[in-house]
């Protein structure tokens, strides 16, 4: 038992070594850790400044971001019925999200780490205002509204975070957190268990992952767990499905594998209509105590 490292989302002290095959980057090796207590599934030691800066490169940006095909009426809907109107975007990303709920009359503003993807978001859009991340931290304007989308995951303590974003939150304000649940049950989930099973056997080392992007592997119970230790109180907690990380659309099927994780994807989604604890993706909205 590793007395020594603490949860990242319940900070219990119950936390094992388990066998998933360690992650060699940056000339360091990062071992996966499992509450006993939470059952969260995270990553050890903490990412220094360094392998932040090694893995979020301006290829990182150009690889996952400015895909703007996707609309957002989802987040939108969610919001629209709590009449605020200051949205900040922490983690903005590619500011999909800003760019859309501009065109619905919001105040948006964007936070990001890299300074590389802020001058490129700028350029992009003059009618959003965005902030470095180190910057931040030395303004003084608080929002009725503060985001997080796919964010917290990628966290070496997601606790101290939230903590730090409250006083940009005015007393009436509210978290709207999205994300990934990956260690949540649902069709998809038993299916790359399955899969994981005979790869183990198969070609062990296909399952390595080699950049650690996730930080933490959450289910329903804990997230929500983790925002309760945040002394927030839930207004919303939604378990949705969302096929990830298969394929859901036709023209991404170019050989049997493809077709056969397109099937996985729907099934995926029509059981999580039955099942409503079951999805790979939560959504959240909560105000402070």
């Amino acid at each position: 038992m590793n007395l020594s490292i603490n949860c990242l989302f319940c900070n219990s002290n119950k936390t094992v070594a388990t066998k998933q095959l360690p992650i060699y980057f940056n000339s360091k090796t990062f071992i996966w850790n499992k509450c006993e207590n939470c059952k969260l599934l995270f990553l050890f030691p903490h990412l220094s400044d360094s392998d932040k800066e090694a893995m979020y490169k301006l290829s990182y940006h150009t690889t996952y971001y400015f895909n703007y095909n996707e609309r957002y009426y989802k987040q939108l809907e969610i919001i629209k019925s709590f009449e605020k109107i200051s949205f900040l975007d922490f983690g903005c990303g590619d500011a999909g999200l800003l760019f859309f709920l501009l065109k619905s009359n919001y105040e948006v503003t964007g936070v990001e780490y890299d300074n590389a993807l802020i001058e490129i978001l700028t350029s992009k859009f003059n009618k959003i205002n965005f902030i470095q991340e180190c910057l931040f931290w030395e303004t003084s304007a608080t929002y009725d509204i503060i985001h997080l989308g796919d964010v917290l995951e990628h966290l070496s303590n997601p606790a101290d975070l939230m903590n730090r974003l409250k006083k940009y939150l005015k007393p009436d304000g509210l978290f709207f957190v999205e994300g990934p649940l990956e260690c949540n049950p649902s069709f998809g989930y038993y299916f790359r268990k399955s899969t994981y099973f005979f790869r183990n056997i198969i070609n062990r080392e296909s399952l390595r992952v080699k950049i650690p992007y996730h930080i933490t592997y959450s289910n329903a119970n804990n997230q929500q767990l983790f925002f309760d230790g945040q002394h927030l109180e839930k207004i919303i907690f939604k378990v949705e499905e969302a096929g990830w990380p298969y394929i859901d659309k036709m023209v991404e099927i170019k050989s049997p594998w493809l077709l056969l994780q397109y099937f996985v994807s729907k099934i995926s989604i029509f059981f999580s209509f039955f099942f409503s604890c079951w999805g790979n993706r939560f959504i959240y909205i909560g105000k402070q105590k």
